[in-house]
């Protein structure tokens, strides 16, 4: 909820929830840009009519994580610089997103459409579909602009690794996507972000296809808001 840029957003009933409202011609040059033509000014215009600074582009790498995601957040919480990390596997990936509807006022609800490489051991592509849930209403943030965001989505791996098999117990291509992060900005430059996410696979104990685990990883990376 970037303070500073003005989105065509609007409150539903109850005033606890708002969602994006867009003028028909908006939606007729969405057509336009989504067939190429990113040259033309009806193309330019959409894309920033839709996006208005609530789109992002996020841009991450990182490495193979062995401690549980309950041990790092919940049990015995450590900072990401305290993780076990597994330096020869790497994830390097990239994620779209945008800032569609707010709940309650303070969280905003972010659809985000991602993909990765792994390498390594872990050598395989992924690809995820999620939705963020993220609160940024610190009091700190006219001094530092903080979010922290939670997921739940889908994401789909090119194959099982052997490593990840172990962790998860079953050979399941497709398993729940939660990957919590948190994201610092200058208050006069929310629009670039430094986030620190907890990319994290896994069959959520069992509920999809028996896994119980699965891949993660401690990354950083850079997001533009536009």
């Amino acid at each position: 909820m970037n303070q500073q840029i003005s989105s065509p957003r609007t409150y539903f009933p109850g005033t606890l929830f708002r969602g994006p409202v867009y003028p028909s011609t908006g939606a007729l040059c969405a057509f336009v840009l989504m067939f190429g033509f990113s040259g033309s000014a009806c193309a330019q215009n959409a894309l920033k009519s839709f996006c208005d600074g609530d789109c992002g582009i996020h841009l991450f790498t990182g490495e193979w994580v062995t401690d549980s995601q309950l041990d790092v957040f919940v049990t015995d919480p450590i900072f990401p610089w305290q993780y076990d990390y597994l330096s020869d596997e790497r994830i390097y990936g990239l994620a779209l997103s945008k800032r569609m509807w707010t709940i309650f006022k303070v969280i905003d609800v972010e659809p985000e459409l991602g993909f990765a490489i792994r390498t390594g051991e872990e050598d395989a592509e992924e690809i995820w579909a999620a939705l963020y849930f993220r609160f940024d209403q610190f009091p700190w943030r006219e001094t530092l602009y903080t979010s922290i965001a939670i997921s739940t989505g889908l994401n789909y791996a090119t194959r099982v690794t052997q490593l990840e098999r172990d962790r998860a117990g079953a050979d399941q291509k497709l398993l729940h996507y939660l990957s919590p992060e948190i994201s610092f900005a200058l208050p006069k430059y929310e629009q670039y972000e430094l986030v620190f996410r907890f990319h994290h696979r896994s069959g959520g104990y069992g509920t999809i296809g028996g896994a119980d685990g699965g891949a993660q990883y401690g990354t950083v990376g850079f997001r533009l808001r536009f």
